[in-house]
């Protein structure tokens, strides 16, 4: 078979097979342009002069603004590479041209943050609704943008509620906490029609953009008006939504917005200044009669719901041991400390890219002060704030370097008795709350970054750190897990014992694995994610009042780790029946008994005895004649009161036999105790529902919000 084109052009000649099929290969070409388009004037020179509107080229030729220019008559068309270079958005309308007739006919929603600071408890977005008609404000603080289709639910039901209308349209962008399938099917099943912007095109939820850039410009102009912290934004936010309720707005014609929802006018009298100051009556029974009717106050918006105002009160708490509540805390934060820094030693550093002295480009500069990143700068920066102090008249502690009759250093942060310009309330990772009856250590906000940090801020919470009898080995044969997220995640859990002792335990134990965890650990670390998550509000307080003498407990889990059957050790000193040490730690030693690691775990808590009642000798005067540590292990307090019984314990090493010149010389007392009154029992060995949350509450871990 052949093929000629119209020219009798022959283009394919194919012979016929057996079965009678013509079979050909064809070979396809990319197309390549090899002429381009000269037949029409318009479009040649719309070419020549880079592509320019046809109108200026009418115009050019008509007004003889250049020579050899011939007068172009064409209709306004565009080719394709104007549209795929020059094409723009069309404008949109200043005004809306549509808007509600009825309240929730259509209502407006878009999620602000994330916000930093964070609050103290977490919070770092808010959800803002705008009902269309009358232009009514809602806001829901949120701690992750998981949190919005709940909290879109409740709203739902409660604006129903109150309104008596139904819920039609819900109009938001596109982002995932609004497109969830769980949000789109409670859209579905009852009756709501859902409105999603284009991308890209905030403007077209411009009435809710708009609300949310005034909202936030008012919360900051609040905020540096009366020199008020960033990390009370959510109460300015809320204050700028309750007062936009109730002012003027252009899209309600003669009302305010909050008319326009309830049906009457609402009243203003009430308002009082963001930030101001203010005296809150006391009304608990029992005033005597010199006591105070009053506490001065901040003044940080309205309690929703009722005719209350939120206050926070003036701190004016005291320490722990800080002369037994006679001390004031105040917080002082030194920016760029580490750059203060002089050294001693011989420090050089290259040159900084792009600030080379040119023709000695081969030179390094010798540092006379630290940098962040140098191992020098931390000590460099201590000694330059210990010598700036002691120039002042402040005197360190012999025992303690970083406290002092008049101040406590650490880091870059310190914490000072006499009047400064912030009353402590946030130390680095952990929350202060003073108050006239104490004060109370948190880390709420940290504890919330933690869980969105390994992906658990809406995990369901768990009763317990740590399994009961739960044994996890160096062995696995569980697959591997990604060993730096685990690191990460331990490494913050660490920074939680700071307040959070009921969990030293189990983050000691998980601890041991980073070198290569599998699964199996992994999992651990996320049961105790999920405890965190169910306590976050957890923490310990110290009261002003109370007995003021140092107790100590001591316990060991004898043999408990199954790598190479190590005890672990568990000490825990409180003040005023507040913890102020607390101690969980494998021991170094294998324990050939029970009473053996008893005794080991004994003198650690004696060391710490001796440490502390020196230090509080130091700070608050003479302590009482003898400390009392309490064993739940008899043997242990013979081997401890008793040195005839060399057989039992010939094989301890040396420096274990520490306890027995301390309960000697009656500085140290050893008492025996039941074992289901064993405090530290919590810091050697998971434990059971009941039994952990009888000792967490026993040692002093409190709901402190």
């Amino acid at each position: 078979m052949s093929l000629w084109d119209r020219q009798d052009r022959l283009l394919a000649k194919v012979p016929r097979s057996a079965n009678r099929l013509y079979k050909v290969v064809l070979q396809v070409a990319q197309p390549v342009c090899l002429s381009i388009r000269h037949g029409d004037r318009a479009w040649r020179w719309h070419e020549r002069l880079g592509y320019q509107n046809f109108g200026a080229l009418k115009t050019m030729a008509r007004t003889w603004l250049v020579r050899g220019l011939p007068l172009i008559e064409h209709v306004e068309q565009v080719c394709d590479a104007c549209l795929a270079s020059k094409q723009r958005r069309a404008p949109f309308p200043q005004v809306a041209k549509y808007q509600a007739t009825e309240t929730l006919e259509l209502v407006h929603a878009d999620l602000c943050g994330p916000i930093s600071p964070s609050t103290p408890g977490g919070k770092k977005f808010f959800l803002l609704m705008v009902d269309d008609h009358s232009r009514f404000m809602w806001m829901v603080l949120l701690v992750s943008k998981n949190g919005a289709a709940a909290s879109i639910q409740r709203f739902k039901a409660a604006a129903e509620l109150e309104s008596k209308h139904p819920l039609r349209t819900f109009r938001t962008d596109r982002g995932g906490e609004f497109t969830s399938i769980a949000l789109g099917e409670f859209f579905v099943e009852h009756g709501v029609q859902r409105h999603l912007t284009a991308p890209y095109s905030p403007q077209q939820n411009g009435v809710v953009e708009r609300r949310n850039q005034t909202v936030v410009g008012m919360a900051r102009s609040m905020l540096k008006a009366r020199n008020m912290p960033n990390s009370i934004w959510e109460e300015a936010v809320l204050t700028v939504v309750y007062m936009l309720n109730r002012s003027f707005t252009r899209s309600v014609d003669g009302m305010t917005p909050y008319e326009a929802w309830h049906g009457h006018k609402p009243d203003v009298d009430h308002l009082r200044v963001f930030g101001c100051v203010a005296h809150a009556k006391f009304t608990r029974p029992g005033l005597k009669k010199l006591d105070d009717r009053s506490v001065k106050a901040v003044f940080l918006g309205y309690e929703p719901g009722t005719k209350a105002y939120r206050l926070r009160r003036s701190c004016q708490a005291q320490g722990a041991a800080g002369r037994q509540g006679e001390w004031q805390l105040h917080h002082l934060d030194v920016k760029s400390a580490f750059l203060n820094g002089e050294l001693q030693e011989e420090v050089y550093v290259a040159q900084p890219p792009d600030f080379a002295h040119v023709g000695e480009e081969h030179k390094v500069y010798r540092l006379h002060k630290a940098l962040y990143g140098l191992r020098q700068a931390p000590r460099a920066w201590n000694m330059k704030l210990d010598h700036s102090l002691k120039e002042l008249g402040f005197t360190s502690s012999p025992l303690e370097h970083a406290i002092g009759d008049h101040a406590l250093q650490e880091g870059d942060d310190g914490v000072f008795p006499h009047e400064r310009p912030r009353v402590a309330s946030l130390l680095p990772r952990i929350e202060v709350c003073q108050n006239a009856s104490g004060i109370t250590l948190s880390q709420a906000g940290y504890a919330g970054k933690l869980l969105e940090l390994a992906g658990m801020a809406e995990c369901n919470p768990a009763l317990v750190p740590m399994e009961p009898r739960l044994k996890l080995s160096k062995d696995s044969k569980n697959p591997a897990t990604d060993a730096t997220f685990y690191r990460s995640i331990v490494g913050c859990l660490r920074y939680l014992m700071h307040t959070w002792l009921d969990i030293s335990f189990a983050v000691r134990y998980v601890s041991r694995f980073m070198e290569a965890p599998t699964t199996e650990h992994l999992a651990a670390v996320k049961h105790l994610l999920r405890y965190i998550a169910g306590t976050w509000s957890y923490g310990c307080r110290y009261s002003k009042d109370g007995d003021k003498e140092l107790i100590g407990f001591s316990d060991s889990d004898m043999a408990g780790d199954m790598n190479d059957w190590k005890s672990s050790t568990g000490v825990l000193f409180s003040l005023g029946g507040s913890p102020i040490i607390w101690q969980s730690q494998k021991q170094k030693t294998v324990a050939l008994s029970s009473c053996d690691a008893e005794y080991i775990a004994a003198t650690s808590a004696a060391c710490q005895a001796t440490w502390l009642r020196r230090l509080l000798e130091d700070m608050i005067g003479k302590q009482s004649d003898t400390t009392t540590i309490y064993i739940d292990n008899k043997s242990t307090i013979q081997l401890c009161k008793n040195p005839v019984f060399l057989y039992r314990s010939k094989h301890i090493e040396v420096r274990y036999h520490f306890i027995r010149e301390c309960v000697e010389s009656k500085k140290i007392c050893v008492e025996h105790i039941r074992t289901e009154e064993q405090l530290a029992d919590i810091l050697t060995k998971p434990l059971g529902r009941t039994r952990f949350q009888e000792l967490r509450a026993r040692i002093g871990m409190v709901d402190v919000k």
